[in-house]
């Protein structure tokens, strides 16, 4: 299951033991990079990240994908700015905030 920016906002439900990604665009290049302010835990873990470059060229843009799995029954928050790393105190360009409810598996 994949979550991209149209999702920013919404609340999902899923099941513990679900993986699931988010996928945001990023152009490296500009400084710009996706951080994580909030991991979505206890409910969620992540797992891991990568960069995603659309073309070979580069300094290309491309796509942060981030690897999380539904761990324990709960809601998660998972948030994310977007901003440079040398511009810490400023206001993030953007953020990306999704609400995971994680229910107990069903046998």
């Amino acid at each position: 299951m994949q979550f991209d920016e149209q999702r920013n906002g919404d609340e999902v439900d899923l099941t513990s033991g679900a993986e699931f990604e988010v996928s945001l665009a990023e152009r490296p290049t500009t400084g710009y990079r996706w951080n994580v302010i909030s991991s979505g835990e206890p409910a969620c873990r992540i797992r891991h990240d990568s960069f995603d470059a659309d073309t070979a060229l580069h300094g290309g843009s491309g796509a942060r994908i981030l690897y999380f799995e539904a761990v324990e029954p709960g809601l998660g928050v998972i948030e994310l700015a977007y901003r440079r790393a040398w511009e810490a105190n400023a206001a993030p360009a953007r953020r990306f905030v999704l609400r995971v409810r994680v229910a107990s598996e069903r046998a």
